[in-house]
């Protein structure tokens, strides 16, 4: 029995050492320009300490615990927070269509939302509609600049669609 426990330890130890077990992070991962945790966890870490733990819950109400990857461009991280990486202070980049971003919410676990969708949104400008040369036949315009060009899921209902932009880069 010692043995088998010393082995174990040894082998958890080259493991550690080699990087081969490495503890998920959660949070943003800004070189990587991605975001992996729960819808609380996002809104937690995107406003705080402009709004408060009940005002998340509030707003991500059933979607809390839901699993979220985010992700998106160099040209969407530029606009956003510019060269020295602090979000709106006025040293931003214009947008570009090269910006986009992604969403992957899963909740389809116990205590979970029981839905899972993805969607991608890119940047089109204005006018935000089909009059735009930016624009994608099959998307909807969000924030009034940009475009949902894809959005898919499935819930207690089934599989559903909202948005197929052509092309949607998938």
């Amino acid at each position: 029995m010692k043995k088998t426990i010393s082995v174990l330890l040894i082998i958890s130890v080259l493991l550690l050492s080699l990087g081969l077990v490495v503890a998920k992070p959660v949070g943003y991962n800004w070189k990587a320009k991605v975001f992996v945790g729960t819808g609380m966890q996002y809104c937690e870490q995107r406003y705080y300490p402009t709004i408060t733990k009940a005002t998340c819950e509030a707003t991500i109400g059933e979607d809390a615990d839901d699993h979220l990857v985010m992700k998106w461009s160099q040209a969407w991280h530029d606009a956003v927070f510019g060269s020295d990486n602090i979000r709106y202070n006025g040293d931003e980049s214009a947008w570009t269509t090269d910006a986009w971003m992604t969403n992957e919410w899963n909740g389809m676990f116990p205590d979970g939302s029981g839905e899972s969708y993805h969607s991608r949104i890119v940047w089109v400008g204005t006018p935000c509609d089909n009059i735009n040369p930016n624009w994608r036949d099959g998307g909807y315009c969000i924030w009034g600049q940009y475009e949902v060009i894809h959005k898919q899921g499935i819930d207690s209902t089934g599989h559903y669609w909202l948005a197929h932009g052509t092309p949607s880069g998938y």
